[in-house]
């Protein structure tokens, strides 16, 4: 569902591919570690769970979770460091799995 939503030319296509990717994406949500860590809405001011993911130079899809606590949306920056966290810990296992656009 991730390539269909990077390989979408036009909004109209992508609007057609909305409802399934956030289907997909929420189901990826719970079979994560991350899902099975995150505290309870009621002890904290809100959660927000993110999906950073790239094509390794062989094109396979990696997903990584990213899960961010506060109120409000947090700002792009803390996003750039969930995904940048995310990218060494992948690679740390994989060293080959860089994003293929980084090569």
């Amino acid at each position: 569902m991730i390539l269909a939503w990077n390989e979408a030319t036009d909004a109209e296509e992508r609007k057609g591919l909305l409802q399934p990717l956030v289907i997909a994406l929420g189901a990826f949500a719970r079979s994560t570690h991350t899902w099975h860590l995150m505290p309870p809405l009621n002890e904290v001011d809100g959660l927000h769970f993110a999906v950073v993911d790239w094509q390794d130079q062989n094109n396979n899809l990696i997903m990584r979770p990213i899960l961010l606590i506060g109120e409000k949306v947090p700002p792009i920056e803390d996003f750039i460091s969930g995904m940048a966290a995310q990218l060494a810990l992948h690679l740390s296992h994989f060293p080959d799995g860089l994003p293929k656009e980084l090569l």
